[in-house]
């Protein structure tokens, strides 16, 4: 290994590397330089990816992602993160592959849930709208029950809104790309 490797001592580790390490293994920043040389020293090199350059390695239930070029960690994960066994090495493309499978099922469900809400977003200004006329109409200038119905109105719309920000929210990272949980790469 240290032939494709050089001096594994000179390692070092993307911002990205960082941030899966603490998260997928619970490492702090002190730990993590210690830890990758260690598992990269115990190792092995179980598939180049010619396109970009970079190597798998694999520390008994562990594999990392190595560009030998830049001397740098680029990411880790167990071994069966990605739904394989101890037996199986995934690809490192799989990702990729499963968002790209995943792309029209992802834009039908966008489409599903803005019908969903464009109704519900309808009915609730329609509701608005008659909640404001009963204001506006009402012959009380102290009465604070019709307001108050208008404010729940409201306060019903921008709750309509927010659930379908969040509702559509993985969804989209997902079409685009984006990282969204603890399992992006």
């Amino acid at each position: 290994m240290e032939q494709q490797l050089g001096n594994i001592q000179d390692i070092t580790m993307t911002e990205h590397a960082m941030k899966r390490l603490k998260q997928r293994f619970g490492l702090t920043d002190k730990e993590m330089l210690k830890w990758t040389r260690r598992q990269l020293m115990a190792g092995k090199i179980v598939k180049e990816n010619n396109e970009k350059g970079r190597l798998m390695v694999q520390s008994d239930q562990i594999i990392l992602i190595v560009d030998p070029m830049n001397r740098t960690l680029v990411t880790a994960y167990p071994l069966n993160y990605y739904g394989g066994n101890s037996d199986e090495i995934l690809d490192i493309d799989k990702e990729k592959e499963l968002r790209d499978y995943l792309q029209k099922p992802l834009k039908d469900y966008l489409k599903m849930q803005k019908q969903k809400y464009t109704a519900l977003l309808d009915g609730l200004m329609m509701d608005l709208r008659m909640q404001y006329m009963e204001f506006q109409n009402s012959d009380s200038l102290t009465d604070l029950a019709v307001i108050d119905k208008v404010e729940g109105k409201v306060m019903e719309v921008e709750d309509a809104i927010h659930a379908y920000q969040s509702s559509v929210g993985t969804a989209e990272k997902l079409i685009n790309g984006s990282e969204i949980d603890s399992k992006a790469k």
